[in-house]
């Protein structure tokens, strides 16, 4: 029998075997239904295995993220203590789980043959744009960002210690915003150093910045400022010691360093290149990933803050809640403000390079004061 509010190991496993039979015996006749349907008329051959492929792909992917929800149903049973026991657990058949689902996400189905774009001659100017070494160098900068993003933020949770609590919602965030920021300004440094000439002509993108990822920005510096100043004001009222100004200080500090990486990618030298494009494109590939760095800290800061402050909201929300009552609707949103830094965290560079976006007219080239 299982313990206090638990049933029987037994009866579990009957239940889970029972959906597991059912999961096998739809999923083999969905297989037979499948491969043994009629080709349809409208298609050739190739077109109709290949939409045959695509059908056992979603069904087996469906079936697998289903087996694996059940196998982590029968590892949370196994590996769970008695409910009355405070022993710390792990459930592994949920870890393992979570992986085949990763792997489900990235496993697509084939296209059909009829649908694949038509290759078409790239012209020459755009084969030596990328390939040009400045071009070659701006994308490795991105595998370098991510590094930068990650290591340093492994390595704060471990300086942090007993301090996290109270600082790491602020200082995490900013340290890898920083560090970004500090890879990005090297980058710029290293484009000046080896390709960038003083008589070369300096381009400028006409809109260096997409428009959704700049609104993106300013929502979010919006929001944080709104967050902060609630929090102040709240924490005034409930006699709390402020905890809002780790976040203002870390904020500071990544603005600052803003400052140089947007100073370096204006004032850079021109590149010489027969693609009179390209140096405009590197321009607003290195202005996306400052603008998408920050929009993305800033969501992160709003949504720390909400999470670990929102006790805060309660005086101007419920007047009549505790002092050190956690405002629930305040932490939803924290969350979903830091999925959302999460999420512009990893919006792609758009292929400027290849595409050699228009640029504004060329500023012309003056010795850099």
């Amino acid at each position: 029998m299982g313990g206090d509010g638990r049933i029987a190991g037994t009866e579990l496993a009957a239940c889970l075997a029972g959906a597991l039979l059912v999961l096998a015996a739809g999923t083999a006749l969905l297989l037979w239904l499948i491969s043994r349907r009629r080709q349809l008329e409208d298609l050739n051959t190739d077109d109709d295995k290949v939409l045959r492929t695509i059908a056992i792909n979603r069904l087996l992917r469906t079936a697998a993220t289903m087996a694996a929800g059940l196998a982590a149903i029968a590892g949370n049973f196994a590996c769970r203590p008695d409910p009355s026991s405070t022993t710390g657990w792990t459930n592994a058949a949920g870890l393992g789980a979570m992986a085949v689902l990763l792997v489900m996400w990235w496993w697509p189905p084939p296209r059909l043959p009829s649908l694949h774009p038509i290759p078409r001659t790239r012209p020459r100017r755009e084969l030596s744009a990328a390939r040009h070494p400045a071009a070659l160098l701006a994308e490795s900068i991105g595998a370098a960002i991510g590094v930068a993003a990650v290591v340093p933020a492994l390595a704060s949770l471990f300086l942090l210690g007993p301090a996290l609590p109270a600082f790491g919602p602020a200082a995490v965030p900013a340290v890898m915003a920083v560090s970004v920021l500090l890879a990005i300004l090297g980058g710029e440094l290293l484009l000046q150093r080896n390709y960038g000439r003083q008589d070369a002509v300096r381009g400028w993108p006409q809109q260096p910045v997409a428009p959704a990822l700049l609104a993106a920005a300013i929502v979010a510096s919006l929001l944080l400022a709104a967050v902060l100043t609630v929090t102040a004001f709240g924490e005034a009222a409930l006699n709390r010691p402020p905890s809002w100004i780790p976040t203002a200080a870390a904020t500071a500090a990544v603005v600052l360093a803003v400052l140089p990486a947007a100073f370096a990618v204006r004032r850079r030298d021109g590149i010489v290149t027969t693609d009179n494009g390209l140096d405009a494109a590197l321009r607003a590939i290195t202005a996306h990933r400052i603008v998408r760095t920050l929009a993305a800290f800033l969501a992160a800061e709003a949504g720390g803050l909400l999470i670990t402050a929102s006790y805060a909201w309660t005086p101007f929300m419920e007047p009549l809640a505790a002092t050190s009552q956690h405002w629930t609707p305040a932490v939803v949103a924290g969350a979903v403000l830091c999925a959302a830094g999460v999420v512009i965290s990893v919006i792609p560079v758009r292929k400027l390079v290849s595409s050699s976006a228009p640029s504004a007219p060329p500023i012309p080239a003056e010795p850099v004061r």
